[in-house]
């Protein structure tokens, strides 16, 4: 019968302890936390990088707006569902398509593509516009002057700026006579201006290679030649409420006198002395709507003579057959001439003069 060995035999044939199974592990150290049973340990799940959040980056950077735009928009919308990542992208490449449109901003201001009222420096006479001011000469659009706010010292102001009519180029001559009856239709109201007398015309025109690159305008100008200073306000702030166009009196005016030699008439309440007085206006209808420019011919001096003449006399058969004028008077009229008429003026006004100066209307009430 054989002898179980002693526990403490340390030979190569020790036994191995019954309660411990073969190719057993050691055993596990005891979790501080506790989980239930059958749970799966938790996993991180990370959502993907929306591939328009960086393309906007990546067009931003390289000044592509509008397709930096078109992908930051693209990519706010997917990140706003939840399914991809990139809002920050996105908001970097607008920032950077903003960064490159302040630049582009900047450059064209101080290149002086452009010049208002208020502005001021070097700019192309031909980028300056109606109502601003500028000091220096210009013969041709491409020369330098300085823009200035009108209420600044300058000596020149631009009146108006207007194209002529799309047709074949019809030689320097005929061009710069088209603008100089242009510019004088648009400056007509500058004949009740206190600086009258001290302002000079001037006109920027097209020439043949502007012209057939579709560059029709015209520039109006206005040169201040007063030797008292310069201009420091806008001229249309010099002009004298009381005198008037012919064309723009109306009905009931009365006038200081009037004469046909005479571009503006100086208009006065009835209450005071005058010697004549507007009973009647009239407007010489046209066949047809026309554009400014493009009006019928003139139709001479004497058919609008007679037909002035006519119209003024039957209204003051009709104003005056029961109401006499307290005094003789004598009939007036103004008419277009043919520099009127071509600049859309086609009023006719009729007048009653006298002698001696009244300081009462002449019209019933």
């Amino acid at each position: 019968m054989t002898t179980p060995p002693s526990p403490d035999d340390d030979g190569p044939d020790a036994a191995v302890p019954a309660w411990a199974p073969p190719d057993a592990s050691p055993p596990a150290e005891p979790s501080p936390v506790a989980e239930p049973p059958g749970a799966e340990p938790p996993t991180v799940v990370r959502r993907p990088t929306n591939r328009f959040a960086v393309a906007a980056l990546a067009t931003g950077l390289l000044g592509m707006v509008p397709f930096a735009v078109g992908f930051a928009a693209a990519a706010l919308v997917r990140a706003r569902r939840g399914n991809e990542q990139g809002t920050s992208l996105a908001f970097a490449g607008l920032a950077a398509s903003a960064a490159w449109v302040a630049a582009v901003v900047a450059v064209v201001v101080l290149a002086g593509g452009s010049a208002s009222p208020a502005g001021h420096g070097q700019v192309r006479a031909s980028a300056l516009r109606a109502g601003d001011c500028f000091s220096g000469a210009a013969i041709k659009g491409t020369d330098l002057v300085t823009a200035l706010p009108c209420t600044r010292r300058h000596e020149n102001e631009v009146i108006a700026r207007s194209a002529l009519p799309e047709e074949p180029y019809p030689g320097l001559g005929k061009v710069y006579i088209k603008a100089r009856e242009l510019c004088a239709n648009r400056g007509l109201y500058l004949q009740k201006s206190r600086y009258h007398d001290n302002l000079e015309p001037h006109l920027l025109g097209p020439d043949r290679e502007s012209w057939w690159r579709g560059d029709r305008e015209v520039t109006c100008v206005v040169h201040y030649t007063g030797t008292t200073g310069k201009l420091t306000t806008p001229l249309a702030q010099t002009i004298d409420p009381r005198l008037k166009l012919y064309n723009e009196l109306a009905m009931g005016d009365c006038a200081e006198d009037f004469s046909e030699d005479e571009a503006v008439t100086a208009t006065v309440p009835c209450t005071e002395p005058h010697r004549s007085q507007v009973f009647a206006t009239h407007w010489i209808s046209l066949d047809g709507e026309y554009a400014p420019g493009d009006f019928p011919p003139y139709p001479g001096v004497d058919h609008i003579k007679k037909k002035a003449i006519r119209f003024c006399a039957r209204e003051a058969r009709t104003l005056f057959g029961e109401h006499p004028p307290p005094v003789d008077i004598r009939q007036q009229y103004a008419a277009p001439d043919e520099q009127d008429w071509d600049g859309g003026n086609q009023a006719i006004v009729c007048l009653a003069s006298t002698k001696k100066p009244l300081k009462r209307s002449l019209l019933a009430k």
